[in-house]
């Protein structure tokens, strides 16, 4: 375990608002892998830095203090992966081979449809890299990141 760093694009009590304010949002959250569409917790700047991902720029910090990658699978929360697994039982087979490797800030997944990939797809490929990756796979998945960067636009 480790913070991840990240440029807050939320109100400050977005989890509050989540979990005891508004069940219908909490509903909707879990229903779409943990991502909701047009959230409305994410404040206006923090829809600007998200198209730009610029939110992920805090994350360099963790990748130079060892806690991270540049290319790795996506750094779940534990809770997430249990909710997850729990709601999709096929993907338990990929969970240990997700956290045998150091998490990234792109990866397979990120460069192929982002936000748009349903989380067994994301886990699935996210286990691929652990038993795949090496120098020349990290250096392809980084070449194609700008590119899946500026398509989100």
């Amino acid at each position: 375990e480790f913070n991840l760093y990240k440029f807050r694009s939320m109100v400050a009590d977005a989890d509050d608002i989540l979990h005891k304010k508004d069940k219908k949002l909490l509903e909707k959250f879990k229903a779409g892998d943990w991502k909701i569409k047009d959230d409305p917790r994410i404040t206006r700047l923090g829809k600007i830095l998200r198209s730009l991902t610029i939110d992920e720029f805090p994350q360099l910090y963790n990748v130079l203090t060892g806690e991270m990658s540049m290319v790795g699978p996506r750094a779940y929360l534990k809770k997430e992966l249990d909710d997850q697994t729990q709601r999709y039982p096929e993907t338990k087979q990929y969970v240990d081979k997700i956290t045998s490797v150091k998490p990234g800030i792109t990866g397979p997944w990120q460069t192929s449809g982002r936000n748009e990939v349903p989380f067994t797809v994301r886990a699935k490929m996210d286990a691929e890299y652990s038993q795949k990756q090496s120098l020349w796979y990290d250096l392809l998945i980084l070449l194609r990141t700008p590119k899946a960067m500026i398509s989100k636009w």
